[in-house]
């Protein structure tokens, strides 16, 4: 990924270091979305404060702590963060509980209505007529879900 990419992402303060768990991710995407941010993006700064990241680095010394930190890890005999612990459960239930919320949401009418009403307002006539039937014929097809 290009610098500036990066910057843009990130913030120009600083860059993220390390997660400090998926989890945690999780919580504050679904934290920001209850409080109304959607599609809050946090600042390195916000990002550490709310335990995201372990350290924020400038961008002129990034590449430098890195590598002290990498040479840490090798002289501490530290591994790199990995799922363990019983996480990989929790993630894949989780992921399991998601993929539903998912998969029902595009499959209830609002969204199959929308979708229809969408490509129709574009001239996709064979695309809007799928949705349309999908829709219509959605009691029938949903009792063997």
């Amino acid at each position: 990924m290009g610098s500036r990419n990066a910057e843009r992402m990130l913030g120009k303060e600083g860059h993220l270091l390390e997660f400090s768990s998926l989890l945690e991710t999780f919580f504050l995407t679904q934290f920001c979305f209850l409080a109304g941010k959607e599609g809050w993006t946090p600042t390195a700064a916000e990002a550490k404060e709310v335990g995201l990241i372990q350290e924020v680095v400038p961008h002129d010394r990034l590449s430098g702590r890195a590598q002290e930190v990498a040479e840490q890890w090798v002289r501490e005999g530290r591994e790199r963060w990995t799922i363990r612990d019983g996480k990989v459960d929790e993630y894949k239930g989780i992921n399991a509980r998601e993929s539903e919320e998912l998969a029902t949401a595009f499959l209830s009418y609002p969204f199959l209505d929308a979708q229809h009403r969408f490509l129709k307002s574009r001239g996709k006539t064979q695309l809007a007529t799928t949705f349309w039937l999908i829709k219509t014929l959605r009691p029938l097809w949903s009792r063997f879900m």
